[in-house]
């Protein structure tokens, strides 16, 4: 059996650490702390709804990129959910790399989509594995006994 207080000292310590890092601001601790009023394993499902829907997302852009004629209301709107659960969850590097996205897409550059969508890439396998390490100690705090 595992300690609950000390998995979760270990969570806010890596919670801390991509505060710390840049790679989250304070909405995330925001959506951690959601959980004692929304149930147990919410914030589990945040992050792993996060990363599901982030990856579906960005290979839809990639795809919608590589037609021969870009579409770029589709690009338009794939952009604007992928910056709301971005922002929305705390990821704000991946959030300014869609704000660069939506620029290209307003001066309609496959190019410059292309490139944006690249770094909104990087900004997600930067964050991934960490996201995976939080989920993992979610999901064992939640298993967890008192």
């Amino acid at each position: 059996m595992e300690n609950k207080r000390a998995l979760t000292q270990q969570l806010i310590g890596m919670i801390d650490f991509m505060e710390q890092q840049g790679l989250m601001d304070h909405r995330f601790r925001f959506a951690y702390s959601l959980k004692e009023g929304n149930g147990v394993s919410f914030f589990a499902d945040l992050v792993y709804n996060f990363g599901t829907e982030s990856q579906d997302t960005l290979r839809d852009l990639s795809s919608l990129l590589s037609q021969v004629v870009v579409n770029y209301e589709d690009i338009k709107v794939l952009c604007m959910k992928i910056k709301g659960a971005s922002a929305g969850i705390g990821a704000h590097r991946m959030a300014d790399a869609c704000g660069q996205l939506r620029l290209a897409i307003d001066s309609q550059s496959r190019e410059q989509c292309k490139s944006s969508v690249a770094e909104i890439m990087t900004e997600y396998l930067n964050l991934h594995p960490k996201l995976e390490t939080i989920l993992q100690l979610e999901r064992r705090i939640i298993s967890s006994r008192p």
